[in-house]
């Protein structure tokens, strides 16, 4: 599971952002069905979780292009350097909060350190867990500079 989910993960967070519309109203329901899934079940990944989440993904040409092309670039790469990764800083900056309770309106689960599958980063779960709950995923990206410069760190390979 483990570089497969945090390259498939990343190669959609980086495709996100060089897709230039908004996801339509479709997508973003599929992709929260696929994230609601992940929550529950995340030991269901490789099986049944991961197919169908590109399955979404295949569904829109252009994303798809993109997210080939990072997939690729990543499966290449292998190890990704941790600087190039969000970071949970990062992530905590695209949580609301609730005006009126200050409780956060999207949150996150991530694995305890203990029990992580090993090699599952687990910023880029929480990164996951965060853009799956988002409204406007394509726009929450754009708010990553740590995908702005894994991207920049690809195109230069």
């Amino acid at each position: 599971m483990a570089t497969s989910f945090n390259h498939t993960i990343l190669a959609y967070l980086l495709a996100l952002k060089d897709f230039p519309n908004p996801l339509d109203e479709t997508e973003r329901s599929n992709l929260k069905k696929v994230w609601e899934e992940y929550k529950i079940q995340p030991k269901n990944w490789d099986d049944y979780i991961e197919p169908d989440f590109v399955k979404i993904i295949q569904g829109n040409s252009l994303l798809n292009q993109f997210y080939q092309q990072y997939k690729n670039a990543l499966d290449n790469l292998g190890e990704i350097p941790d600087d190039l990764l969000p970071t949970q800083d990062e992530i905590n900056q695209l949580v609301k909060k609730d005006k009126e309770t200050d409780e956060e309106t999207v949150g996150y689960k991530g694995f305890e350190d203990n029990s992580l599958p090993p090699d599952v980063n687990k910023h880029i779960e929480n990164a996951f867990i965060v853009f799956g709950q988002s409204e406007t995923p394509e726009e929450a990206v754009k708010k990553l500079s740590s995908i702005g410069k894994l991207k920049q760190f690809l195109n230069k390979l």
